[in-house]
């Protein structure tokens, strides 16, 4: 049985997580920066333990969902 984590990266979930935090913070605050900070904030927080565990930064890991928040923040004001 296929799941959804054999058919994408792993820093395409990490994307689609960031997104679902944005919207999530967006529907609670109905503040689009809300959105984009607390998005961008729980990778950065997971990213830095990470790194401690890990000893690296996974760049892609932290790139894509900043990206990603990005993008639908910029999108928000079309």
């Amino acid at each position: 049985m296929n799941t959804i984590r054999n058919n994408i990266p792993y820093w395409m979930e990490h994307s689609i997580v960031a997104g679902a935090l944005y919207w999530l913070a967006y529907g609670l605050t109905l503040n689009h920066f809300a959105g984009f900070f607390f998005g961008v904030g729980f990778y950065l927080g997971r990213e830095t333990r990470d790194r401690e565990k890990l000893g690296r930064w996974d760049w892609p890991g932290l790139i894509a969902p900043i990206v990603t928040n990005a993008i639908l923040l910029s999108l928000s004001y079309l």
